[in-house]
C-alpha cells in the first residue's frame, strides 16, 4: 500500500482535461487509485466504445513515472467517500523496467522485505 499524488490526463477525441488522483495500491502492472470522480465534461471515464486515452504522471521520490492507462473497474466507497479506480498500465515494463524495478526494490525494503 502507498499514497502517492498523481496526474490523470483525459484524452476524448473533442476535448482534454487532467484530474488529481491518489495512487493507493501499486503492483508495477497494476494500481488503485483514489479519485473524486469518474465524469468529466459529462462523458464517464470508463465508456466502452467512447472510452478516453489515459495517461498518469505518478510523482514518485525518484522521479516521474508515466504511463498510458486502461481502467479495468471502479467503485464508489462510502467509507472513504470517494471512487476506488483499478487501472493497468500500458506497455509500462517495455519502457520504464528499470524505473520501475527500483520503486519495487525500495517498496519491499519499506515493509522488511529484503
Amino acid at each position: 500500500m502507498v499514497v502517492w499524488n498523481a496526474q490523470l490526463e483525459v484524452r476524448f477525441p473533442d476535448y482534454q482535461d487532467q484530474m488529481k488522483v491518489t495512487v493507493d495500491n501499486f503492483s508495477g502492472i497494476e494500481a488503485v487509485l483514489h479519485a473524486d470522480q469518474v465524469l468529466l465534461n459529462g462523458r464517464y471515464l470508463t465508456a466502452g466504445k467512447a472510452a478516453p486515452e489515459l495517461n498518469m504522471k505518478i510523482f514518485l521520490p525518484e522521479g516521474i513515472l508515466e504511463s498510458d492507462v486502461e481502467i479495468r473497474w471502479y467503485r464508489w466507497s462510502v467509507k472513504k467517500s470517494l471512487y476506488e479506480v483499478g487501472v493497468r498500465f500500458v506497455n509500462i515494463l517495455k519502457e520504464n523496467q528499470s524505473f520501475v524495478d527500483k520503486i519495487i526494490r525500495r517498496l519491499h525494503c519499506e515493509h522488511r522485505y529484503c
